[in-house]
Formats: structure tokens, sequence, C-alpha cells
């Protein structure tokens, strides 16, 4: 996954569960605490958007949601 330039990116001060953060930093394997976030905070979006895309009735099959939400979501 690329990373946002810094341009696009904001600093800001949150309070998360810490123990949380360290299992999402586990199961992702990110290196630092932001990355964590990020990752969490885009699959919680492409989900959002599967969800969506499945509502819609589209007639797409499962790969065709995962490869429009996927790629919706880099």
């Amino acid at each position: 996954m690329a990373r946002m330039p810094f341009f696009e990116c904001m600093k800001i001060t949150m309070h998360v569960d810490e123990a949380l953060l360290e299992r999402v930093m586990k199961v992702t394997r990110a290196d630092n605490k932001t990355r964590a976030v990020d990752i969490a905070l885009r699959e919680l979006y492409r989900r959002h958007e599967l969800m969506r895309l499945a509502e819609a009735g589209l007639g797409l099959s499962v790969d065709d949601l995962r490869k429009a939400c996927d790629s919706a979501c880099l």
C-alpha cells in the first residue's frame, strides 16, 4: 500500500485504546502507530464500500466487488 504524500496528511492528537492499537499493529504488521491507524481507517472504508456496492445490487460477483472496492480505497 502506498504511503500518502506529506501534504495530504495532517497531524492530530487522539485518545486511543493502547491495547487495541497494539493488537492492530500486531495483526497488520504495521511498523508504527500512524501506519496502523492508516491501515485500520482504509479497511473500515473498504468494508463500507463493499456493503454499499452489494446493497446496490449491481449484479457484480464477489471478485468484481473486491476489485472495485480495493481500487477505490488505495
